[in-house]
């Protein structure tokens, strides 16, 4: 995994150097991708905000709403739900907006982290259900799903 935040940060510099802003934006959210799954999260959160706001000064909608996830990610590894629930809840409104299905369902499988770990795991187990048989479903997304799924079913 260290070989991947090495991969992301040389990525990120040459975008930087070219003057790549759409590159630098995905560059730093694959940063802090690497840097959350080593639960490295105070590195990790800068990456997402500021890729959030090169999505925003370029006009990448998509982008943003990937950045806003990303962000809810870490608000739930730090157990800050109601912060989660708000990125994924603006996250997708953007997504639904540009019918942007890939980060609609994983705003919903965030939602759904959000509701396991309130207490509200029915309400998690149909969000659930829904995104992991959705055949849009990344690989990435459906590994986390299937993750709650096994928290929520542990705590039903």
């Amino acid at each position: 995994m260290a070989e991947a935040v090495e991969s992301s940060q040389k990525s990120l510099e040459i975008r930087q150097e070219i003057g790549d802003l759409w590159g630098e934006a995905y560059s730093l959210d694959d940063l802090g991708l690497a840097l959350l799954r080593l639960d490295q999260l105070a590195e990790a959160l800068p990456c997402f905000v500021k890729s959030q706001m090169i999505f925003v000064e370029i006009g990448n909608e998509r982008g943003v709403a990937t950045a806003l996830n990303h962000q809810g990610f870490t608000a739930v590894a730090q157990s800050h739900f109601g912060q989660a629930q708000r990125h994924f809840e603006a996250a997708l409104t953007i997504a639904e907006t540009l019918q942007a299905t890939p980060q609609i369902l994983e705003a919903q499988v965030g939602l759904a982290s959000c509701l396991a770990h309130t207490g509200e795991p029915e309400e998690a187990m149909k969000l659930l259900t829904f995104v992991l048989e959705h055949p849009a479903c990344s690989f990435e997304t459906a590994v986390y799903g299937r993750k709650i799924f096994a928290f929520t079913s542990q705590t039903r």
